[in-house]
């Protein structure tokens, strides 16, 4: 948040008036000037549906493909603590890291973002099921 040095602000503490100072602190009792940052959101339930899915397929198809973590870390060039975290959905993963996995599977990424029939489809089609 942005303030010019002018503007007139409240401490949120003492509630006295005061121009906005360079420590950006309270003249009389020293408390913060700036308001503090407002909460992260909550993850929406699609969200969390989204990557509670998106977990369970990389688990799947890794497990289908007979690798165990620490293999696909090495071939996918990330650590096996990070794919244990990913495949339980504890983790945003970037478009590159799911790049990275669907390579190291030889998987095109494509499937993993198909819907439900796709995804079993071609699961069956490369014998996975």
């Amino acid at each position: 948040m942005e303030t010019s040095s002018r503007e007139i602000i409240r401490c949120t503490r003492c509630r006295m008036q005061q121009y906005m100072t360079q420590t950006q602190r309270c003249r009389r009792c020293s408390g913060d000037l700036m308001p503090p940052p407002p909460p992260p959101e909550p993850e929406q339930p699609e969200t969390l549906a989204a990557s509670s899915l998106m977990a369970s397929r990389l688990r799947l198809v890794r497990r289908c493909r007979h690798f165990s973590q620490p293999e696909l870390a090495e071939r996918a060039q990330v650590s096996q603590q990070f794919i244990s975290v990913m495949e339980r959905g504890r983790s945003r993963v970037t478009l590159e890291t799911l790049e990275r996995y669907a390579r190291a599977l030889n998987l095109p990424l494509h499937v993993l973002f198909a819907p439900a029939p796709q995804f079993e489809r071609f699961l069956q089609k490369q014998g996975m099921v």
